[in-house]
């Protein structure tokens, strides 16, 4: 059962990995910076396609309530959580001799 597992596990840590252009996992497919960008770009395009339309069955207007924010809820919530965290794994990146690196420990 354990092999099972971590045979799963992998195999999803290798999908995650032609998805993000960064990284360790970049280098070992075959596939070329501006193809890699294109299939992230691409698959964040098809989830907030998606999220929209669950936005929509899950969050039905009233008829009196004009259209706002909550037509665009769950896309909205989803590109500011990813940004975030894309945001955070840039700033893990960087290398730990440049100006401007923080170090974040307790010693």
């Amino acid at each position: 059962m354990w092999n099972f597992l971590t045979a799963v596990w992998r195999g999803f840590i290798k999908f995650v990995a032609i998805l993000l252009p960064f990284g360790k996992g970049a280098g070992t497919w075959r596939m070329g910076p501006g193809l890699r960008w294109a299939l992230h770009v691409a698959l964040l395009v098809l989830i907030v396609v998606i999220l929209y339309f669950l936005n929509g069955l899950f969050f039905t207007p009233a008829w009196s309530e004009p259209p706002g924010p909550r037509t665009i809820f769950l896309p909205l919530v989803f590109l500011l959580v990813y940004f975030a965290a894309l945001d955070g794994l840039v700033d893990l990146e960087a290398a730990p001799g440049r100006a401007g690196y923080l170090r974040i420990s307790g010693h």
